[in-house]
C-alpha cells in the first residue's frame, strides 16, 4: 500500500488527511483510493473535510466517529434491510438499549486500546457503603449531627446542603455521581456489571485459540469506514447508481489481493454444537446482507476480500460460572450465501427505486388487501 500512486486518505496522530500519495508522510496508516480519484493538492483534517470528499469517488476513512457515519446520507446496510421491507421506513431510528452494551463490546474486542478513553465504571453502592441517597437518609443524619436543626418539608437539595453544613464526613450520593461523571468527561458512563462483562467478553474472544493462531483480530483495522458508489443487476435497476457505505467491525486485507471482514455478533442464545439456532437467527436479521453488502462495497473500493467471519458471543453463557462461549464461524465469500444474499440486495433496492419514482403508487399498493397463502410446513393431512 505504501506504493500508491494516487491522493489517499491517511491517519497521523489521531487525526485524518488527504494529501497526494507523494507527500504520505513515514508511518502514516494509508488506504489507497480508485484510481479515478478526483486530484486533491490541498490537506483536509477532518471534521472538517470537504463535502465532495464523499462524492462520486470511492474513499475510505479510518477513525470516523460512529455517530458521524451513521449520520451520512449514503445508504448501508440497514437501510437495505429496511428497504426490503418498507422503503418508507429508511431512515427510522433502530436503535434499542441493548445495543449499547453491542457497541461498548465492538471497542473492547476491537478497539482494546481505545476502550478504557471511552468508557468508565458508574459508581455502584457497593463501593460506597453509607453514602446518603434518600432525604429520610440525610434528614437522619442532620437530626443526629443537629438535633434542632428542622428538616420537615425540606426540598432533597436544601437537605444536601444541611448535610454538608452539619455532617461533613458524611457521603453524599449525588455528589459522588457529580464527581465520578466530572472526573471521566467525555467517557460513558455504564453499570459495573457490564463493564466487566464486556470485559471478559473481550478476554473470553482474544484467547480463543483460533482467532488467536489465525491471527483474526491481528494486524487489520477496526471500525473503518467506506463510501462508494454500487450497482447491482437487475432489468429494473440497469444504470443506476447508488452512493453507498459500510463499516466492518474488523478488516484485515492479506496483502495478496484477498482478506478477511470479521463481524463481532452477541446473541441471547446460540443452540446447539452446530450454531443452527443462530444461524436461522442470522438470516431473520439479515446478516447475510449486511455481509454482502460490505463486501460489495469494500470491492467497489478497489479491494476484495476472500473470507467473511462471524464471532458470536453467547451472552447466555455469561452469569452461569462457566467459559464465555464463543463461536467462530467463517464461509468463504464466494459461496451461494453471498449470491443468494445478493438476489436479496437487488430485490431492496427494487423497492427503494419504485418507491423513489412512485411514492403514491407505492403508497396506495402497501395499503391493499392481500390474499395470503398459508405456509406449507403447518398444513398436514388428516
Amino acid at each position: 500500500m505504501g506504493g500508491a500512486t494516487v491522493p489517499a486518505v491517511v491517519q497521523i496522530a489521531g487525526s485524518f488527511h488527504v494529501v497526494p500519495a507523494g507527500d504520505i508522510p513515514p508511518g502514516a496508516r494509508i488506504h489507497r483510493i480508485h484510481e479515478e480519484t478526483k486530484p486533491v493538492s490541498t490537506e483536509h483534517h477532518w471534521p472538517d473535510a470537504p463535502a465532495d470528499l464523499f462524492g462520486a469517488a470511492p474513499v475510505v476513512v479510518y477513525g470516523m466517529p460512529d455517530a458521524t457515519y451513521h449520520g451520512r446520507p449514503e445508504l448501508g446496510s440497514t437501510g437495505v434491510k429496511q428497504a426490503r421491507k418498507d422503503p418508507r421506513r429508511i431512515g427510522v431510528s433502530v436503535d434499542k438499549p441493548e445495543f449499547a452494551f453491542g457497541r461498548m463490546v465492538h471497542c473492547a474486542v476491537g478497539e482494546p486500546d481505545e476502550f478504557g478513553n471511552r468508557y468508565a465504571r458508574e459508581p455502584h453502592s457497593g463501593d460506597c457503603p453509607g453514602a446518603l441517597r434518600t432525604n429520610a437518609e440525610m434528614a437522619a443524619a442532620i437530626k443526629a449531627a443537629a438535633p434542632k436543626v428542622a428538616t420537615s418539608g425540606k426540598t432533597k437539595a436544601v437537605l444536601a446542603d444541611l448535610v454538608r453544613e452539619h455532617c461533613p464526613d458524611a457521603m453524599l450520593w449525588d455528589d459522588i455521581v457529580r464527581d465520578a461523571a466530572k472526573a471521566n468527561e467525555g467517557k460513558i458512563l455504564v453499570p459495573g456489571y457490564d463493564y466487566r462483562n464486556a470485559e471478559r467478553i473481550a478476554e473470553a474472544v482474544r484467547s480463543h485459540h483460533d482467532i488467536q493462531r489465525l491471527g483474526i483480530l491481528d494486524g487489520g483495522v477496526a471500525e473503518s469506514s467506506w463510501f462508494a458508489p454500487v450497482r447491482y443487476d437487475s432489468p429494473e435497476l440497469y444504470g443506476v447508481e447508488w452512493a453507498a457505505k459500510a463499516r466492518p467491525d474488523y478488516d484485515k486485507p492479506d496483502g495478496f489481493g484477498g482478506g478477511r471482514i470479521t463481524d463481532l455478533k452477541t446473541a441471547k442464545n446460540i443452540g446447539d454444537a452446530d450454531c443452527y439456532q443462530w444461524l436461522r437467527s442470522a438470516v431473520n436479521f439479515g446478516y447475510d446482507i449486511s455481509a454482502a453488502w460490505y463486501l460489495d462495497v469494500l470491492e467497489a473500493c478497489g479491494e476484495r476480500r476472500d473470507r467473511w467471519t462471524w464471532i458470536v458471543v453467547d451472552k447466555s453463557t455469561l452469569d452461569d460460572g462457566g467459559p464465555i462461549r464463543v463461536e467462530c464461524l467463517t464461509a468463504e465469500t464466494h459461496w451461494e450465501m453471498f449470491d443468494n444474499a445478493r438476489r436479496k440486495i437487488a430485490r431492496a433496492l427494487e423497492n427503494l427505486h419504485r418507491y423513489r419514482e412512485e411514492p403514491e403508487q407505492w403508497e396506495r399498493a402497501a395499503q391493499r388487501e392481500r390474499v395470503v397463502m398459508w405456509p406449507a410446513w403447518d398444513l398436514k393431512e388428516g
